[in-house]
């Protein structure tokens, strides 16, 4: 199967720059207001996917000055409301992308569904074991994940401290592509690649003393 095809009937979800979901077969983006609890909700998941959520722990994060109390009310509303959001019928069975389970609580790792952060990082690593081997396929890979990289990760939600260290992962990652591939391509004397790539990466951070001196 044709992989536009595969990206086209699947839910997207944008993680890398403005956070943003579109729906199978459709080209707008969801209506996200960044800071709904819906959203915010979705975001945790997605840093702890693979993980079950105590929902305690969840509420902690979504709730702070509701710890005391433990309400779960809130929270079965909002787990609830995201699954309606995000489920369509697909040819397989209804995905809701949201495992339930009392007192807990995950994205679904088996959700059909593309996640930037997932193809970027997956890129990142072809392209590093091809460099091994073939550098003009491992630059067209390490491209192909550039070109993901329309800004840190969720960069709006600079006040939420479980961002941060995944902001720094995929930064890091997206920098030494960058070092990487430029590398290669002033090697082979492609300069006016290189000068672009190394823009892209001083936008991002433009303090990085071994991206400036490249």
């Amino acid at each position: 199967i044709n992989n536009d095809y595969q990206l086209i009937n699947k839910l997207r979800i944008h993680c890398l720059g403005a956070f943003r979901i579109f729906k199978p077969g459709e080209s707008v983006a969801l209506g996200i207001v960044s800071k709904h609890k819906m959203w915010l909700l979705l975001k945790l998941l997605i840093v702890k996917r693979g993980l079950l959520t105590p929902t305690e722990e969840i509420i902690d994060y979504l709730w702070p000055d509701q710890r005391k109390f433990r309400d779960t009310a809130a929270l079965r509303t909002t787990i609830s409301r995201l699954k309606s959001v995000l489920g369509f019928q697909n040819s397989d069975s209804k995905n809701t992308f949201i495992i339930n389970r009392k007192n807990m609580c995950a994205f679904d790792p088996g959700a059909y569904c593309w996640l930037d952060i997932e193809q970027f990082e997956n890129l990142c690593k072809i392209g590093h074991q091809q460099g091994k081997n073939n550098r003009n396929e491992a630059i067209e890979t390490y491209l192909r994940a550039i070109e993901l990289y329309e800004g840190d990760f969720l960069f709006e939600d600079t006040n939420l401290e479980w961002v941060v260290g995944v902001r720094e992962y995929y930064r890091r990652l997206f920098l030494d592509a960058i070092k990487e591939v430029a590398s290669w391509l002033f090697e082979e004397k492609d300069f006016s690649q290189t000068r672009r790539l190394l823009e892209k990466a001083t936008k991002i951070d433009p303090y990085n003393e071994e991206i400036v001196t490249m």
